[in-house]
C-alpha cells in the first residue's frame, strides 16, 4: 500500500549485506542506498532511512540509480516479492 510513497523509518539492520544494501524488519524490508555508507553496517545497528518504496526490481533499481548490485544478491528465489526502500538518506542513529 505504501508503493510510490516516500516514508522515513526507524528500524535495527537485520542482514548487512553489503554497504549499499542490506535488510532491516527482520528480514521484511531491503534497503538500496546508492551511495552506500562509508563503513560497514552491524546487524543490530539502528538507522533511519528517507526515500521511496518499491517492488525490488533489480533491473529497473539497478538503470535508475546507476549502479550495479552483485549477481548472487539476486539469486535467491524468496526475492521475487519482496520490497525495497530506495534511500535518498541514511543517518545512523
Amino acid at each position: 500500500r505504501f508503493f510510490g510513497e516516500q516514508v522515513t523509518i526507524e528500524a535495527r539492520v537485520s542482514n548487512p549485506i553489503d554497504h549499499r544494501v542490506w535488510e532491516v524488519a527482520d528480514g521484511k524490508l531491503f534497503v538500496i542506498y546508492d551511495r552506500g555508507l562509508d563503513r560497514g553496517l552491524r546487524e543490530g545497528e539502528p538507522l533511519r532511512v528517507t526515500g521511496e518504496v518499491r517492488p525490488l526490481e533489480r533491473r529497473v533499481i539497478e538503470d535508475e540509480l546507476g549502479i550495479d548490485i552483485e549477481d548472487h544478491f539476486f539469486d535467491e528465489p524468496f526475492l521475487d516479492d519482496d520490497v525495497a526502500v530506495v534511500a535518498k538518506d541514511v543517518a545512523r542513529l
